[in-house]
């Protein structure tokens, strides 16, 4: 183990508070987007979970406070093998978080296209 002093601590308290906070955002999100049926029914399409930009932002929010979670192990662990890991583990959860984001914004430009062609086609007919 690392020797915590006073700056050491005052970080692991921040990184661990702005873990949570993402986490519960995240989730908020997520519940946001899964309740959002209403919307759903007013445009007339049901979509699945992977192309909800809500749902798929909660997510990336999750992966982000986990990566926030592996940086407090990288600072706590004095291991050399155990920081190798945990270094690949932060690499393969930004790859996972930067898939995530080009979907979220593959789904946001999705609906937003589907939603002005829902107000053209009152005007057409």
């Amino acid at each position: 183990m690392v020797s915590i002093d006073g700056g050491l601590l005052a970080l692991i308290i921040f990184l661990g508070i702005c873990a949570c906070g993402l986490a519960l955002f995240g989730i908020s999100n997520i519940r946001s987007g899964l309740r959002g049926g209403s919307q759903e029914h007013l445009m007339k399409v049901t979509a699945v979970w992977y192309k909800q930009p809500k749902v798929l932002f909660g997510i990336n929010n999750i992966i982000f406070a986990l990566i926030l979670v592996l940086v407090l192990l990288l600072i706590l662990l004095a291991g050399q093998t155990a920081r190798y890991v945990v270094v690949g583990l932060i690499v393969l959860t930004l790859v996972i978080s930067s898939v995530l984001v080009v979907l979220t914004m593959r789904a946001a430009m999705g609906a937003l296209q589907h939603v002005s062609r829902q107000q053209k086609q009152p005007e057409d007919q």
